[in-house]
């Protein structure tokens, strides 16, 4: 059984529950077969994740999505996979950006970051790619089952 951990730092505006959001990052988790894991997700501001950015990347600007992966050590079977951030101020400027519903952009970051966190890495952001093109199917499959 996967641990998700949900919660919210200076954000406060009308959003998805912590339910809502361990509902969904665990059917992303089923469609990769991934059980055990313990996963920590924060919602916040474009401001907050700007300085995490800055401060882990070195890169002072917002983002939509931030995945920090733990040391990759197991106990007691549960495997602690890390922290994914995510901003839905910069989610609802990609919604604009490229033409897209705020709830599939949300759903495809989540999905972004977990797949991050099991390992896997893209070199920008050409969809041919390994990681990207597995992002896409997972949202086609969850989107299908909702």
């Amino acid at each position: 059984m996967n641990s998700i951990d949900v919660s919210f730092i200076d954000y406060e505006e009308d959003f998805y529950s912590e339910e809502e959001i361990q509902k969904l990052s665990e059917k992303v988790l089923r469609q990769l077969g991934i059980d055990n894991w313990e996963l920590s997700i924060l919602i916040t501001s474009s401001a907050y994740i700007q300085e995490l950015n800055k401060n882990y990347r070195g890169i002072d600007a917002a983002t939509d999505v931030l995945s920090f992966e733990q040391e990759r050590f197991f106990s007691s079977d549960i495997y602690y996979a890390g922290d994914l951030v995510l901003s839905p101020a910069e989610i609802k400027q990609n919604t604009v950006e490229f033409g897209v519903e705020f709830d599939d952009e949300f759903l495809r970051l989540l999905i972004h970051g977990i797949l991050h966190l099991s390992g896997m890495s893209h070199k920008g952001y050409e969809p041919d790619q390994e990681m990207l093109i597995k992002q896409e199917e997972i949202l086609t499959k969850i989107k299908g089952n909702i």
